[in-house]
This record gives C-alpha cells, sequence and structure tokens, in this order.
C-alpha cells in the first residue's frame, strides 16, 4: 500500500481527531497497564498480524480478512463523520468532505492490495483476594448479574 494512500493515513487523522476530542482512539497500546493498574493478575497480551480482505491463501485467514475488511466499510463512514466533523485537524470536516474522504477510503480499500493489519488481544484474571473476599476487584464496577 502506498505510503501517500488515503488508507495508509486514515488511522492517523481518526487518531488525531480522537485526541482533540480528549479521547484515545486506540485504547490497546495502554490496554495492559491499564489492567493492572486497576489490580489484575495474570495479564498476557498477543499481538496477531491479520490480513484486511480475502486474499489469504489459507481459508481461516482469507475468511477473518473478509470479516475484517466489511468491518472497515460498514465503519469508515460512521468513524469519520462523527471525529471529523467535530474534532478533525487543523479545524472540523465538512460532511462532504469527509464522505469524499471515505469514498476514496473504501475505493482503496476494494484494490487488491495485500494489507495487513496488527491486533492486539490482553486477558488476565481477577485478582484472588478480591474474589475469595467476594469484593470486586479495584475500579469495576458492580454489574448487576440476571
Amino acid at each position: 500500500m502506498p505510503k501517500d494512500s488515503i488508507l495508509a493515513n486514515f488511522h492517523k487523522v481518526l487518531g488525531d481527531a480522537a485526541e482533540a476530542s480528549g479521547r484515545v482512539m486506540f485504547v490497546t497500546d495502554k490496554m495492559t497497564d491499564r489492567i493492572r493498574a486497576i489490580g489484575f493478575t495474570n495479564i498476557h497480551e498477543k499481538t496477531f498480524k491479520s490480513p484486511t480482505g480475502g486474499w489469504a491463501k489459507h481459508p481461516i485467514y482469507r475468511e477473518a480478512g473478509r470479516l475484517q475488511k466489511e468491518s472497515m466499510l460498514e465503519g469508515f463512514e460512521g468513524w469519520g463523520m462523527f471525529l471529523m466533523t467535530r474534532f478533525g485537524q487543523p479545524e472540523p470536516w465538512s460532511e462532504k468532505d469527509v464522505k469524499e474522504y471515505v469514498e476514496k477510503a473504501k475505493k482503496e480499500l476494494d484494490q487488491n492490495w495485500h494489507i495487513y493489519q496488527y491486533i492486539k488481544r490482553v486477558w488476565c484474571q481477577k485478582p484472588l483476594d478480591a474474589e475469595t473476599k467476594g469484593e470486586q476487584a479495584p475500579g469495576i464496577e458492580n454489574v448487576e448479574k440476571s
């Protein structure tokens, strides 16, 4: 994928807009530290290289890639419209500009580029002392069980 493509820059454009809103778009970068800070234990993380699109040879990766591409196609406009029209940099974008940008991104995604995304997964264990005392782990709100 060319470095000057819309797809290559979409991530940064959304991230900058999210940061301007006071929120973090890509939470996985700090997820492990945040989970550790609220008291969870036995923390593991793994980063997967995942294809985007149905070009992979292995059937499982091909299907995962198709699903990833579909998710991106469906999400581009929603992510872009919310963030870029309110918090776009250096100033908020017009709806028309966002729609044009998104359409270009979708067209690029339909090209036969072999694109990968890195997907991070983190899993952990609730602290045993909180579990044995019947208390909630620090930072976790009580949720009614149905």
